[in-house]
């Protein structure tokens, strides 16, 4: 399977793993906000919005608990967006090609969800310093530049959670695990000058976006890749990377679009293997005592049950991993 790894960040040194911790039974934070859900759209428009709410139910019927995130900080969003987006945000004044590019009808519900959204990521991320592992029940909105939004990404919540991380001092060699099938162009680019910042990106080598940024590592997947070869492709490219790198904080873009049938994605994998998938994440961060955040990116199977099937069987998954009381 082809990949693509940045020349110009140092490797690490590859060493043993630390045996893992002790399992000792956690209840995570899981964080949503009624800000996710809704905000105005068009009749019929193909972003599946109902499905943080249905996640979010789906978990408290199973016995998760699930907290009220909070907004972003906007002196935290200003440390990685530029401030004439910002002021075009805070003032509504997007022009046509901007909000076409964004993919959503500009609104104010919208910048609250997009803080919402942010909020529950750096949430997550200082939860996951005490508890090993955090979810963030939106998130993942990898599309987002400095200066832009597009493909349904307003603002860049991993970027922006990242960077406050390493600006406190708790972590200092992050990664960022993105399996979602659309490559995560905006993180790369952010991150391009962050030499603490390692951005892997698993994707659709034909999918949107088309044009690529480049990340650290790039593994560009063939269309109609089955889920076992896709699984393959994590042990044989992703794994020995971080192995490698040694990171001391993740974040896991686990986006459902993978799923076969889902509307823009074109792989073939099951929800039992993006589950497994996901897995595979977990148990990494536990062999190494690494903390761990998870956040949705995308999904759009014309069934959206479907979609938030995959979503609670990957975060079973990692329960299981993590010891985690439901």
């Amino acid at each position: 399977m082809l990949l693509f790894s940045n020349p110009n960040r140092p490797a690490g040194q590859l060493v043993a793993a630390s045996p893992p911790p002790k399992p000792v039974k956690l209840r995570p934070l899981l964080a949503f906000s009624p800000s996710h859900f809704p905000f105005p759209l068009p009749e019929k428009h193909r972003f599946p919005v109902s499905k943080y709410q249905l996640l979010r139910e789906r978990l408290l019927t199973a016995g998760w608990t699930v907290c009220d995130a909070t907004t972003a900080d906007w002196d935290d969003v200003a440390q990685v967006h530029s401030a004439e987006y910002l002021l075009q945000l805070q003032q509504s004044t997007l022009d046509t090609k901007a909000v076409r590019e964004l993919g959503f009808p500009w609104s104010d519900e919208l910048l609250i969800r997009s803080l919402a959204s942010v909020g529950g990521t750096v949430q997550a991320a200082q939860a996951a310093l005490r508890t090993k592992f955090a979810a963030n029940l939106a998130g993942g909105t990898h599309h987002a530049f400095a200066d832009r939004g597009e493909g349904f990404c307003v603002l860049n919540d991993v970027a922006i959670a990242a960077k406050k991380l390493h600006d406190l001092g708790e972590a200092q060699n992050i990664a960022v695990v993105d399996l979602d099938v659309h490559q995560g162009n905006g993180t790369a680019h952010i991150a391009a000058d962050w030499r603490w910042l390692t951005t892997i990106s698993v994707h659709g080598a034909r999918n949107y976006p088309f044009r690529k940024q480049v990340s650290d590592l790039d593994v560009p997947l063939p269309d109609q890749i089955a889920g076992s070869a896709y699984l393959e492709t994590l042990q044989e490219n992703v794994f020995p990377f971080l192995e490698n790198l040694q990171p001391d904080f993740i974040f896991l873009n686990a986006g459902a679009d993978v799923l076969q049938g889902d509307r823009y994605g074109r792989l073939l994998l099951s929800a039992d293997e993006i589950a497994e998938r996901d897995r595979l994440v977990a148990e990494f961060c536990f062999r190494h005592d690494v903390p761990m955040v998870w956040v949705m990116g995308g999904g759009y199977h014309p069934s959206i049950e479907k979609t938030v099937d995959a979503h609670l069987k990957s975060l079973q998954a990692i329960a299981a991993i993590f010891n985690i009381i439901t």
